[in-house]
């Protein structure tokens, strides 16, 4: 194979693997420490290396088995090198720093350093010249063969700033609205409601589930889409009704059968609904039932927003029975392992347990995956 068709080799440096232990906190049971196993495992032969440092923990877990080749600095207790298979008898009594012994050999071998400074911060710097001039010397290599970048979700995104990373209001799509950043790209994430005709937003109160339904809504406007917006009680959506892209705003009780059943004989319209469950009276629940032959025939979307508890007791009989049973979602603040099902998101504990700051939903865009994505929050709307 041509050298410029080569798979590249990745070499991932795991530092510290205790606090990665002690992170998930379950000696590698989770999907993520089984993904780090199964590297170890499999991922020289396709080119992927791990090099790891740690403590005495790497010895204890699972992955000494899988490591076969182990150099072991100075440890604190001289019986642990035992547990790499080296003698801690045949071992100088001092050893000093950088000296480590290779455990299938009893090699000495002294690592080499990157500065004749030994402090930490001056290695560390002397490591950051190399990849500055890595970077300068390998400019014009191909994207294929350039490492990945992974990036972390930031804990606050405003809309402006989806708006720029998306390309700017003028680059929006009209019924392909913009929720926030996320993915494995950390990029912008669109709902498309040509191919999802509802999308539901859930979560516990001061989730921001009214945000990431505002933040929605707002793309859509941007996009030219004709919007119709329902907020059966206060909500911040009712800010968006100036919006020249605002076909008609309905608050409270101006939302009876007869609105609804004007709305739902539109044609090519974008119904935004917050909470949805407060809707209640019964002839108009019963216009509300309609709403399927509007998704249908009519060219009708459809985004509402719920609280957990409300979308988890929707039936076959409750109107909002359309807009749930199609299983797409954005989910925030998840109560239970129980509360992706309105969304179509297979949940579990380790999923649960993780740390979200508010406006940060899990996804369902119709592949049924589950992505992180921290909602659009802010900024002017028009």
């Amino acid at each position: 194979m041509p050298a410029d068709q080569k798979i590249p080799h990745i070499v991932i440096l795991f530092d510290q693997w205790e606090g990665f232990l002690n992170g998930i906190g379950d000696n590698c049971q989770s999907s993520v420490g089984q993904a780090v196993l199964g590297l170890l495992r499999e991922g020289a032969s396709a080119g992927i290396h791990l090099i790891i440092a740690g403590d005495r923990s790497l010895l204890s877990s699972r992955t000494n088995s899988l490591v076969e080749h182990k150099y072991l600095l100075r440890l604190a207790d001289r019986t642990d090198y035992a547990m790499a298979g080296l003698s801690p008898r045949e071992l100088p009594e001092k050893i000093g720093s950088g000296r480590a012994f290779e455990s299938a050999t009893s090699r000495e071998t002294q690592f080499a350093v990157l500065d004749a400074d030994l402090s930490s911060q001056a290695q560390v710097r002397a490591l950051g010249v190399i990849g500055q001039k890595a970077t300068q010397s390998q400019g014009g290599v191909d994207l294929v063969h350039v490492p990945a970048v992974f990036k972390d979700l930031p804990v606050k995104v405003s809309y402006p700033q989806v708006l720029s990373a998306a390309g700017g209001a003028s680059a929006l799509v009209p019924w392909r609205p913009v929720l926030g950043i996320g993915g494995q790209d950390v990029g912008p994430v669109s709902v498309d409601l040509m191919d999802i005709p509802t999308f539901i937003v859930g979560g516990s109160t001061r989730s921001g589930k009214s945000t990431a339904l505002v933040a929605l809504t707002r793309s859509c406007l941007d996009a030219g889409v004709p919007v119709v917006l329902m907020t059966p009680l206060r909500s911040p959506l009712r800010e968006l009704a100036a919006h020249p892209s605002v076909v008609a705003s309905y608050a409270g009780a101006d939302i009876t059968a007869e609105v609804v059943r004007e709305v739902l004989a539109m044609e090519n319209i974008l119904l935004v609904v917050d909470d949805a469950s407060a809707i209640t009276d019964y002839p108009v629940t019963d216009e509300f039932k309609k709403i399927g032959a509007a998704l249908n025939n009519n060219g009708l979307r459809v985004i509402a927003a719920d609280g957990l508890d409300e979308l988890d007791r929707v039936g076959a009989l409750s109107w909002m029975n359309e807009l749930v049973k199609r299983r797409h979602g954005a989910l925030l603040d998840p109560a239970s392992i129980f509360s992706g099902k309105p969304f179509g998101l297979a949940l579990n504990q380790e999923i649960l347990g993780q740390v979200r700051p508010v406006g940060r939903a899990l996804v369902n865009v119709g592949d049924g995956q589950v992505t992180s994505v921290q909602v659009a929050s802010g900024g002017e709307v028009f």
